[in-house]
This record gives C-alpha cells, sequence and structure tokens, in this order.
C-alpha cells in the first residue's frame, strides 16, 4: 500500500528555513514543507521572487517570512 508524503509525515508546529527559495529548487522545497504544514523562513536575494512564492504558500495558511 502506498501512502503519500502528507500521510507520513507532518511538519505543522515546526519551522523550516529555507534557503534560494525564490525559484527552482529552493521554491520546490518550500512548497513541498508547506503542503505538509511547516512554517517558513524564506531566504534569497532576489526579493522579487521570494514575494511571490511567499504569496503563494501563504494560500496553504502557513506562516511564511522572508529575508
Amino acid at each position: 500500500m502506498k501512502n503519500s508524503i502528507n500521510e507520513l509525515i507532518s511538519l505543522k508546529g515546526k519551522r523550516a528555513i529555507v534557503t534560494g527559495a525564490a525559484a527552482g529548487i529552493g521554491a520546490a522545497i518550500a512548497y513541498r514543507f508547506a503542503e505538509i504544514g511547516a512554517n517558513l523562513e524564506l531566504v534569497d536575494i532576489d526579493m522579487k521572487g521570494l514575494k511571490r512564492v511567499k504569496g503563494e504558500i501563504e494560500k496553504f495558511g502557513n506562516d511564511v517570512k522572508y529575508l
């Protein structure tokens, strides 16, 4: 029987720091962590990209901050 990662792992109530979060692998990791309940600190030099990713992740209901 296959389980999704959402059934196996929960990061609800945890905070994750994701570097390079404005695009690519960093953004993908941020989205995945958000899906499994993590609150996030997003870091990147691309502020425009960070604001975009932050806005999209906030739709999950997670607390998201960026630097």
